[in-house]
């Protein structure tokens, strides 16, 4: 049975919240978001842009920080899902996207990844995949270069922009 610690690191109402790295076997698990004020927006048609979120709802090894989880030492070997969505304001041409940068999150290969050009509501998992200490993840958009309005905005609900992650059992 693994033990489950939470809220190692949580930035609530009473400020932020740290303990030490949780040992080997311990459930590891992130979760960032972006707040309705957020109303963030994407590059133009034909460019990939990393999404942008301003809140830590929870991250129980320190390892989420800048939009981006970066695996731990205490995860090399290990197999984690990762999970991302949003709320587009507009029925857009776009692919949400799950990444992985093994150089240090210089360059990105896109390991998840679901478009459609009819629906504003995507979500997109990995399903569990191998992570090794260093890899950098990254939840990103592209925009079909036949987008029509060049750029897309997001981040207008609480729940439905998110990236997360988690240690598979």
């Amino acid at each position: 049975m693994r033990k489950i610690l939470l809220n190692r690191s949580y930035n609530g109402p009473g400020g932020a919240v740290a303990a030490p790295p949780p040992p080997a076997g311990i459930f590891l698990a992130f979760r960032g978001i972006d707040s309705p004020a957020g109303g963030e927006t994407t590059g133009g048609s034909g460019t990939t842009t990393e999404m942008v979120l301003d809140t830590e709802m929870f991250d129980t090894a320190g390892a989420f920080a800048a939009n981006r989880f970066t695996a731990p030492v205490d995860v090399n070997g290990s197999y984690m899902t990762f999970n991302a969505g949003f709320i587009a304001t507009a029925t857009e041409s776009i692919e949400l996207q799950i990444q992985r940068s093994t150089d240090g999150g210089i360059n990105f290969t896109t390991i998840a990844g679901v478009g459609n050009t009819t629906y504003n509501y995507f979500t997109c998992t990995t399903g569990p995949i191998q992570v090794n200490t260093g890899e950098v993840f990254r939840a990103s958009f592209y925009m079909y270069p036949n987008n029509s309005t060049g750029t897309m905005s997001y981040g207008t609900s609480l729940v439905n922009t998110f990236f997360a992650g988690y240690t598979s059992p």
